[in-house]
């Protein structure tokens, strides 16, 4: 009978002593997960910390080519007060430090006025970028309209050149529009020689397939440049390329124009529109591809959309049919989220800067991609259809 009442004791006893080991166990198990989860916070929070990125040293611009014949046409602007104000003051206000410019040889279809961007209008617009504190970039186009990877057209003055004449042209257009812009004080801090040039300049002479002619033409813009720039400074000249992801295209082109003789220019410019090039990813490789070259680089083109809308019934560029694959919403959010992903890897990477093509170019009538044409790019602008500054447009302060 003893025997049996000490054996359940005895069982009782290892049931309780079981029991305890259980409870304390699950007890330093909360503990322990909490101990853990504490860490990992903590972690997070590290990492989040180191991986803030600097991003005042970047350089930040804008296009504003079209301006003077949006406002010409009606276009008015509006700062966040409602006040209307010089967009070229509503940029600088928000982190803006520089105005970019296009200029075409002798444009006879160039908005509806057709001679807008002419040297007569470029020293308008130059003098106001100065006049409003703000460096000038500039961008030779070397044609009479657009040029870019699909076109690339001998301006109408230089058909009948040899290509000794059109080499001299090139000098000499360049050295005088430079020469102009030096008399009323807006010289330009960069010069763009050619617009988006991967397959070349000036066709059917100085295509990539004939690197050597293409590089003397390119070569004979730069000593414009040398040769007219202020004394005691030094203009920096920029090579630029369309399709900023392809690398392989970035490689062949300034691997072959540099063994042809390319000489003495400062910039790599990119042109990055992610619905058409590809992701920021890829964007990333390229960047850090071109630092063999030694040369400073620039996001010289980039731009985003804010709505699916259209202000003149004129089929957009882009919109959420081509833009989905990209991950960001098009939104004034979507468009102020990828505007500081591309200046924070344009940190991150070591660019000079990040300009942003057209933001100002309202679908107003009138002032179309050419004469008679409406315009496929209001929707990607850093303003409403009534003129109106979106919030996107802080994505260019340093400090927000």
């Amino acid at each position: 009978m003893y025997k049996k009442i000490f054996c359940l004791l005895l069982i009782f006893a290892i049931f309780l002593s079981l029991n305890s080991c259980k409870s304390n166990k699950e007890d330093n198990s909360i503990i322990d997960n909490s101990k853990i989860i504490t860490e990992n916070n903590n972690s997070v929070q590290s990492d989040s910390e180191k991986e803030k990125i600097d991003t005042s040293a970047v350089l930040r611009g804008v296009d504003l080519s079209s301006l003077e014949a949006v406002e010409d046409y009606g276009g008015k602007f509006y700062d966040f007060d409602g006040k209307e104000k010089d967009p070229m003051i509503i940029f600088k206000e928000n982190g803006v430090s520089f105005v970019r410019l296009r200029i075409f040889n002798n444009p006879t279809m160039s908005f509806d006025g057709g001679d807008y961007c002419n040297l007569e209008h470029t020293l308008k617009m130059a003098k106001r970028v100065k006049d409003n504190g703000l460096d000038l970039y500039l961008d030779f186009h070397y044609s009479d309209l657009w040029a870019d990877p699909e076109k690339q057209y001998i301006p109408s003055d230089w058909i009948n050149l040899t290509d000794e004449e059109l080499i001299k042209a090139v000098y000499d257009y360049t050295y005088n529009v430079l020469m102009e812009l030096n008399k009323i004080g807006a010289y330009p801090s960069i010069v763009q020689i050619g617009n988006e040039i991967g397959n070349g300049i000036l066709w059917n002479v100085g295509t990539v397939d004939n690197f050597p002619m293409l590089v003397k033409l390119l070569n004979s813009g730069i000593k414009a440049v040398r040769d007219t720039q202020p004394q005691d400074t030094h203009t920096k000249v920029m090579i630029h390329l369309q399709d900023g992801c392809n690398k392989n295209l970035y490689k062949w082109f300034f691997d072959s124009c540099i063994s042809s003789g390319l000489e003495d220019f400062d910039i790599i410019g990119l042109s990055y529109y992610s619905y058409f090039h590809g992701t920021i990813n890829e964007l990333e490789e390229n960047l850090k591809s071109l630092k063999s070259y030694n040369k400073e680089i620039m996001i010289a083109e980039t731009a985003f959309p804010y709505t699916d809308d259209d202000m003149d019934n004129y089929t957009n560029s882009a919109s959420s049919y081509n833009t989905s694959a990209t991950g960001y919403p098009v939104s004034v959010e979507g468009q102020e989220k990828i505007i500081r992903d591309i200046i924070e890897l344009a940190a991150k990477t070591g660019c000079l800067g990040v300009c942003y093509w057209e933001p100002a170019w309202l679908g107003v009538k009138g002032a179309g991609w050419q004469k008679g044409e409406g315009n496929s790019w209001e929707n990607q602008c850093l303003f409403d259809f009534e003129g109106n500054v979106l919030n996107s447009i802080k994505a260019f302060k340093a400090d927000e």
